[in-house]
């Protein structure tokens, strides 16, 4: 048996973004709308950009104040001695805002009224500005990646809260034509949120299918804007912590729209499928609820539940720092799954949007036969409909085993790439395939494409593509998938299995959160 490790190969993080707005007649067999996730507010070119505070009363033109300044429906206003400053009017303008101790500054080199970058229509309200940057020590350059222009949106974001702050200010850069692929790429979430409709304003214009604006009053525009970018980036705890890549692909609907389904008699959000392709399925209800701490007055949002198909891709207990913004009912039986809750439960919770994915991550779980023993590490599994945590692999004998709680690690090995991944993931350059294998007598062993086939073992039918796993640069973080053996029978774990008796055979890759292949080496 080939025992050799994975042979390092470069990363390219190459990564299209395309949006597809369905046409209003066919909104309710196909899905509401449909674009990409992302991981930054701002989708500016640098962390520090991210993160520098910027206030109107910093604005500055020709070495004076600009006095007052303000935003008015995504267009930048001010008041130069006794000029009026619009538009274009604002070339030149500059603000300021000091991060880690050194200054940072930003300056509008062009102005002009903005074109959805989705439906190429016209606003009668949003301005866009080419901004440029500069800072003694990080260097200087564009503000926003590809050329591509901001808009200017009020408040400011800490720790997943958007903040009432009249002074607060960022620059959201929008998504921009790709040089090497067809569509959109990038941009930060916020801006993406105000294209698809959702301004943290009262939107006096329509959504990109022609209908009105949910959002009738201030607190509600903020909700849904807090609620959209929360969901975009999918922060599901509300923690300003990102549980995607840019570009991953999501339909979503709002309170006005959600399509329902009965069960019995009662109106349950549809599961799915949606979206262009129709393989989008229900993932998480989102809200938001006022927050007055010690940075002041604001909204966070999160999500309200998950669905039994996104709980299975995340590990035991979730990925909140603090639990208790969103319980696993896998654990906590209290809990509830999302599916479990009738659309007008949700929607009395504040429920503002309701997101469906088409799965490109999916859990690897290891189970035990319940007779002989034997390990079955998969990604492949049947989730009970009922029950809080009943996981049965996708095998012709799958109900003879059960997940594996010996205690030598978590039933949970990690995440995977699903073998629906879209051939753009910035990752699957550096992944490799896992198959399952099976020796016809109801033994299975799951491998890293590469990694030598024990004598007797096949592919386990049309259906042994498991999905994709890390081979990369070594990784010090996420946990190492590796191969294990004892007296011929064979497991796939992230270990420790050395006091079952078993003894490393390989490592096979890595199992890194689907939010980290945008960093990975």
């Amino acid at each position: 048996m080939d025992t050799s490790r994975p042979q390092v190969r470069p990363m390219g993080v190459v990564l299209c973004t395309a949006f597809v707005l369905l046409a209003t007649s066919a909104q309710a067999a196909n899905g509401g709308y449909q674009s990409q996730q992302g991981t930054h507010l701002r989708g500016t070119v640098a962390e520090l950009l991210e993160q520098v505070p910027l206030q109107l009363s910093s604005a500055r033109f020709k070495g004076l104040p600009v006095s007052p300044a303000w935003i008015d429906q995504g267009q930048l206003l001010g008041q130069w001695q006794t000029e009026f400053l619009s538009g274009e009017k604002l070339i030149g303008v500059g603000f300021s805002g000091m991060y880690n101790g050194e200054k940072v500054a930003l300056q509008i080199v062009d102005a002009r009224p903005h074109v959805n970058v989705y439906t190429g229509l016209k606003s009668a309200t949003l301005w866009e500005y080419q901004v440029v940057w500069e800072s003694p020590t990080a260097g200087k350059g564009e503000l926003c990646p590809g050329s591509a222009p901001a808009l200017v949106l009020p408040g400011r974001w800490g720790a997943g809260v958007l903040y009432e702050d009249r002074d607060a200010f960022f620059f959201a850069c929008l998504p921009h034509k790709a040089e090497t692929e067809s569509g959109l790429d990038k941009g930060g979430v916020t801006a993406k949120c105000v294209e698809w409709g959702y301004t943290p304003w009262v939107n006096p214009e329509p959504m990109p299918d022609g209908s009105p604006s949910p959002a009738t009053t201030s607190d509600e525009a903020k909700r849904y804007h807090a609620s959209c970018a929360t969901m975009a980036s999918a922060d599901y705890c509300g923690e300003g912590r990102p549980n995607t890549v840019n570009g991953t692909p999501l339909v979503m609907f709002n309170a006005k729209n959600v399509v329902t389904q009965l069960v019995g008699t009662t109106p349950y959000v549809a599961s799915g499928p949606f979206g262009s392709g129709a393989d989008f399925f229900f993932e998480t209800a989102w809200a938001a609820s006022q927050v007055k701490d010690t940075q002041g007055y604001g909204w966070r949002a999160k999500a309200l539940c998950l669905t039994k198909k996104r709980w299975s891709t995340l590990p035991l207990n979730g990925t909140c720092l603090n639990p208790t913004n969103l319980p696993d009912p896998r654990t906590q039986r209290q809990a509830p799954f999302c599916e479990s809750l009738s659309a007008s439960q949700l929607l009395s919770q504040g429920a503002m949007l309701f997101s469906y994915s088409s799965y490109i991550d999916a859990g690897l779980y290891r189970f035990k036969h319940k007779v002989t023993g034997e390990l079955l590490t998969t990604a492949s599994l049947n989730i009970s409909p009922s029950g809080a945590f009943v996981y049965v692999p996708k095998v012709p004998n799958g109900n003879d085993y059960v997940l594996d709680t010996t205690g030598v690690s978590s039933v949970y090995e990690g995440p995977i790439l699903s073998p629906s991944v879209p051939a753009t993931f910035p990752g699957l350059a550096d992944a490799r395939p896992l198959w399952r294998y099976t020796d016809g007598l109801g033994r299975y062993v799951t491998l890293v494409e590469g990694t030598g086939v024990p004598a007797g073992f096949v592919p386990d039918g049309a259906n042994a593509l498991e999905g994709y796993v890390y081979v990369g640069k070594a990784l010090s973080g996420p946990p190492e998938l590796h191969l294990w053996e004892r007296s011929g029978s064979y497991a796939t774990s992230t270990g420790p299995l050395g006091t079952l008796s078993y003894h490393d055979v390989a490592l096979m890759g890595f199992l890194p959160s689907l939010s980290d292949y945008d960093q990975l080496p």
